[in-house]
């Protein structure tokens, strides 16, 4: 089988595990909502230059493809290499087409439902078992699944320097490293003066919960001393580490980076996927055990980052973090 790569985005299939394809389908709106967030119908709607879709158009078109993706897998369940003959990729409309955003959220997270619930019917040590046949290339459930992930986080990054060329980004600053943690599984994390990063993250690093945790838009978890300094004050006995973060950074308005900001961090590039889901294990890490205090939807500007990895490199402390590196 074809194995999904890409040379613009990076995005490699043999990275996903098949447990990866189907926790993630099942963010999608999260992760899109996530880089939409602060954007007013202006952003949402320009094309920032004639041969590329605005966000909204990018929005209905990932709906489409997932609905495709799900399609191709009903089909693969049911009639096993069946041919469809030559199948053409979408056309670009060179006319804006006006569209319901809200409605294609909503049609975007059906059909990631839907695709997720067609793979998990098969088991995952079947899924080259079922086959479709598209302009000659045969395909398997696997392909689907991961082709599926590779369209929304190739345009997930597409949503981000959209609005950077519409001058919706977030403004460049530098500040620094002030911490590195790993840990063999769970937290806390170990502090250590540098790390190599790789396509999966910190190596020395890996999580104990890979349902929900590894997958590689989570690869380096970042978060502010600035922020940990604040809840100390709150009373909280946090510390750099204890809350999972590998890298945690000084001198940067935290409060301003969002899903879609590129970083540089050391000589590692990354962009930032999603806010990242406090935990009941950071329970003790806080007041009263009162860990939502860092839920992004509760107190917007409080909440560690993950963030995936476009250029893997070194980190140590006290180099360089720079906020959408020139």
């Amino acid at each position: 089988m074809p194995v999904d790569r890409c040379e613009e985005c990076l995005f490699d299939g043999n990275r996903w595990t098949d447990q990866d394809v189907l926790t993630t389908l099942h963010v999608a709106r999260q992760l899109w909502s996530g880089h939409l967030e602060g954007a007013d119908d202006r952003v949402l709607h320009t094309r920032p230059n004639a041969s590329t879709w605005s966000i909204a158009e990018y929005t209905r078109h990932m709906s489409d493809t997932l609905w495709a993706m799900r399609f191709l897998a009903e089909v693969a369940r049911e009639s096993p290499g069946r041919d469809l003959g030559h199948v053409a990729g979408s056309a670009f409309d060179p006319t804006p087409a006006q569209v319901d955003i809200d409605a294609a959220l909503d049609r975007l997270a059906e059909e990631a439902s839907a695709l997720a619930h067609a793979l998990s019917s098969v088991p995952s040590d079947e899924w080259s078992r079922d086959t479709v046949v598209l302009s000659g290339d045969t395909v398997d459930l696997a392909w689907i699944g991961r082709h599926a992930l590779h369209d929304l986080t190739h345009h997930l990054h597409d949503l981000g320097r959209i609005r950077v060329a519409l001058g919706d980004g977030v403004p460049h600053e530098i500040g620094s490293v002030s911490h590195l943690a790993v840990s063999g599984g769970g937290v806390p994390k170990v502090g250590v003066e540098q790390f190599e990063v790789g396509w999966s993250g910190a190596v020395g690093d890996r999580q104990a919960d890979r349902r929900h945790h590894g997958r590689p838009f989570q690869a380096l978890c970042l978060w502010s001393g600035d922020v940990i300094d604040a809840l100390r004050g709150e009373g909280h006995p946090i510390e750099p580490g204890l809350a999972g973060e590998n890298v945690t950074v000084v001198g940067v308005d935290w409060a301003r980076l969002r899903p879609g900001t590129i970083v540089g961090i050391g000589t590692v590039v990354g962009e930032i996927s999603s806010h990242a889901t406090p935990c009941a294990k950071n329970a003790d890490w806080f007041h009263d055990r009162a860990f939502r205090r860092i839920d992004h939807d509760e107190h917007a500007g409080w909440s560690r980052l993950y963030a995936t990895v476009l250029r893997p490199g070194a980190v140590r402390q006290g180099d360089r973090f720079e906020v959408e590196p020139a």
